[in-house]
């Protein structure tokens, strides 16, 4: 990601015809059109990741600190390592549901996004789980010190990995509401988000790693939710 160390470059562009890339208003894509490598740096307000992009490559959108609001919609695929590392200005990430293809959300995919207060991962109104299993990896979410709410709402499909949302002092305890399906929590996954006070498993919950609670010195209560109930 040479790029990225410009910081006052405001215009990108590829020739026609490459092989390997391509260019559009100052993005540039795999020569597909279907992975942003590169995004343009005058980004602001409220994002959604285009129509046709199933891919944000690693660390394409470094720095991009005047996105405030960003939506991942259901066709995209893969979140890269570190894609909006640095992102500063995001308050809000939105996974949309009604997934019928798997999602990847890389290692420390938001890593120092400090402005970030809630993450929704949305479910869909078909009453069923989404075919597609989005999986939070290693430190996707870790250490964002203005995340309080993060919300499974009914039909999302989850798994969550090893510090998917670790060191986050202000997180409440997360909602995992009715149908939400939370297939494993990983190792370390809430480790050390010291204002949570409940550990909830919910019932389509099959594995919970090593110290995924670690470190959360106020829980007071372990919650496994029954069979037929989140």
């Amino acid at each position: 990601q040479m790029l990225n160390t410009f910081a006052r470059l405001t215009t990108v562009e590829v020739e026609p015809g490459g092989l390997h890339y391509s260019s559009n208003n100052n993005t540039i894509t795999n020569a597909g059109g279907t992975a942003i490598l590169y995004a343009p740096t005058g980004l602001e307000g409220e994002y959604v990741i285009p129509m046709g992009i199933s891919e944000v490559g690693e660390q394409a959108f470094v720095g991009r600190n005047n996105i405030t609001k960003l939506t991942i919609p259901a066709y995209v695929d893969v979140i890269g390592y570190g894609a909006f590392q640095g992102c500063t200005g995001i308050t809000e990430v939105v996974i949309e549901g009604g997934r019928n293809n798997d999602l990847l959300i890389g290692k420390y995919a938001f890593l120092g996004c400090a402005s970030i207060d809630k993450v929704t991962f949305m479910g869909n109104s078909t009453g069923n789980v989404d075919r597609g299993i989005t999986t939070v990896d290693n430190g996707a979410f870790t250490a964002l010190q203005g995340l309080t709410t993060v919300i499974f709402e009914t039909g999302c499909n989850v798994v969550l990995g090893d510090s998917a949302f670790g060191s986050n002092p202000k997180m409440e305890n997360p909602v995992f509401q009715d149908g939400a399906n939370i297939a494993s929590i990983g190792n370390s996954t809430f480790a050390n988000c010291t204002k949570m006070t409940i550990a909830y498993i919910p019932a389509s919950t099959t594995s919970v790693g090593p110290f995924a609670y670690s470190g959360c010195t106020n829980i007071e209560e372990v919650v496994f939710a029954p069979n037929g109930q989140q």
